[in-house]
């Protein structure tokens, strides 16, 4: 016999002496494929023998899991085995290379077999690629993978998102793959898991570890933390990253070499110029951790800030939310290119895609160049102060109609007279729609439904299913558009707008909008009218112009020199007379 016959021969093993690799990548094995293999083996036996090694007492399977596991459930003692001499490198190539040529291979499986050839001495990401004969930006993604958190992890392996969904989300912070996971809507739920085996003892927990590995590797049906599959496609998902969780680095307001913690975005493996492979869709130098960009701007900020405190230099902060510390943006001027003034200032934003950026401001509304006063056209003139306190009072009094136009509108829907056929709602849509939607108005649209305002809070969740249970199925309907279209009962100065939403519903609901806008005309027009004064109020008030009118005439009388106290007495006799006159002719 040679010396490669010795080292490579079929044996037929007990399967008592065969054990499955601990470096096997392999981690899913369907249980109705394996019962059906085994069947196969029961009456045509095993055609391929497996490939294992010796490993001091027992023999180790290098390829060959699936049948190992297929011949104890077809209830045989041994099987024909391939026993082949191999180091730890050469069986670890070997069963890495046997899973990958696997069809239905998952893709985290492949990701953790590329992971294991680059464990290799002198393996890269080339050389692996070559030996596969797989593309380099292929290797690289299927490797990011391992970036996933666990439920998005979780979510590829139950199929509720795919492939390019996993790829999109591992590429992200693990922060941001957690609330992405939740825009895609695939009803995940973050409820904890715990461990029956809490409460055991140690002796106890020892004694669960040792299983069968045939009962460890079969994959039975479990219940899925998912509830059901994404209807985002990949391209929109990528759209929505690139909108709101990426950000260029081309217009970074610090160099990209700055010592910020946690890392310089020089080295980041996060930052798409330092991985052409990984993010080849990427036409610009990008942070793809947008939570660690905003906290590295927050630290950029604080040390401009502290920098211009040190030069005894005015930096103003400019905010484009409601910081109360910070000047807001919707007041200023923000001035841009060669239109400097005098009165220009510097500030650093502190919020919003500006963030970190300095930029000059004018604050002044007297300005010549920036003033709220200057005609459009451009011409300097002065503000008229009178002439913008008349337009704001117009202003305000056009909000004040028309808020109470909506006011109106909205309660006539509430008390319309329902005619729709609405079949498809019912109680639960009806609920899930009123008690998830953002109302700011709770007590209002309570008042116009005849509610009260804790149906719009967990605590009227109950009370308010047993109030839809009993309404027809068109006036829940009406209740829910209701709630969801009451943003728009506030009305904006800069842009008043029509409710375009609510009239839409009063057309469905036979409402005349221009009736109810007339009856809010009217009684806007009767809210201005001065009210009717009692009759004793009246005769009061007359009494007392009465008086006063009679202390001028007879102050006008009395001579020069005569006494402060005469005077007094006249006029005080002289007004008690003219009212007991009047009051008896009233």
């Amino acid at each position: 016999m040679t010396a490669a016959r010795k080292k490579q021969q079929v044996e037929e093993i007990a399967l008592a002496e065969l054990a499955i690799s601990p470096d096997e990548t392999r981690r899913k094995v369907d249980a109705g494929a394996l019962a059906e293999l085994a069947e196969s083996i029961k009456q045509q036996g095993v055609q391929e023998p497996l490939l294992v090694r010796r490993v001091e007492q027992s023999y180790e399977i290098v390829a060959g899991q699936r049948r190992y596991l297929a011949c104890k459930l077809a209830g045989l003692k041994s099987c024909p085995c391939l026993v082949r001499e191999m180091s730890d490198a050469q069986a670890q190539e070997a069963r890495v290379v046997s899973n990958l040529q696997r069809e239905d291979l998952p893709p985290l499986e492949e990701a953790m077999a590329f992971s294991h050839l680059l464990l290799a001495p002198g393996a890269d990401i080339d050389t692996v690629a070559a030996k596969l004969a797989k593309e380099p930006g292929y290797i690289m993604r299927r490797l990011k993978l391992l970036d996933a958190i666990q439920p998005v992890r979780d979510a590829l392996l139950a199929g509720v998102i795919e492939i390019g969904h996993a790829l999109e989300l591992a590429r992200q912070g693990e922060e941001t793959q957690a609330s992405l996971l939740e825009w895609l809507n695939v009803g995940w739920r973050r409820e904890r898991e715990e461990d029956p085996d809490d409460d055991d003892d140690d002796d106890d927990d020892e004694d669960d570890e040792v299983e069968d590995p045939f009962r460890m590797e079969v994959v039975v049906e479990i219940a899925s933390p998912f509830r059901h599959r994404t209807l985002t496609s990949v391209a929109s998902l990528r759209m929505h990253i690139g909108t709101h969780k990426l950000r260029s680095l081309g217009d970074a307001p610090f160099p990209l070499d700055a010592p910020l913690p946690p890392i310089t975005c020089v080295d980041c493996p996060k930052r798409s110029g330092n991985s052409a492979l990984l993010f080849d869709d990427c036409a610009k130098d990008t942070c793809t951790d947008r939570i660690c960009l905003d906290s590295k701007l927050k630290v950029w900020v604080k040390s401009e800030l502290e920098a211009a405190d040190r030069e005894k230099r005015k930096l103003l902060m400019l905010s484009s939310g409601g910081n109360a510390a910070a000047v807001s943006s919707w007041r200023v001027s923000v001035l841009k290119g060669d239109a400097a003034c005098e009165c220009a200032e510097e500030a650093i934003w502190i919020d919003g895609e500006r963030m970190g950026h300095r930029v000059l401001i004018c604050r002044e509304e007297s300005c010549a160049k920036h003033g709220r006063g200057r005609f459009s056209g451009g011409s300097a003139v002065k503000a008229d102060p009178a002439k913008a306190k008349r337009e704001r009072e117009a202003l305000l009094a056009k909000v004040k109609a028309e808020k109470l136009y909506r006011e109106m509108l909205f309660t006539t829907l509430a008390k319309a007279p329902i005619s729709l056929y609405a079949p498809s709602l019912d109680a639960e849509i009806c609920d899930y729609a009123i008690g998830r939607a953002n109302t700011r108005y709770p007590a209002k649209v309570a008042a116009a439904l005849g509610w009260s305002e804790d149906f719009f809070s967990w605590k009227g969740h109950g009370e308010r299913k047993k109030k839809l249970a009993a309404m027809m199925p068109g006036a829940m309907a009406r209740a829910a558009l209701l709630v969801i279209y009451s943003g728009e009962l506030a009305v904006h100065e800069d842009n008043i707008g029509k409710p375009e939403d609510l009239e839409r519903l009063a057309g469905l609901l036979k409402v005349d909008v221009k009736k109810v806008r007339s009856d809010a005309v009217l009684a806007g027009t009767d809210a201005k009218k001065p009210t009717e004064k009692p009759a004793a109020f009246e005769a009061k008030e007359r009494d007392q112009k009465i008086a006063a009118q009679t202390a001028k005439d007879v102050a006008a009388r009395i001579p020069s020199k005569a006494s402060k106290k005469s005077a007094k007495k006249s006029v005080d006799e002289a007004a008690a007379k003219k009212a007991r006159a009047a009051r008896s002719r009233a």
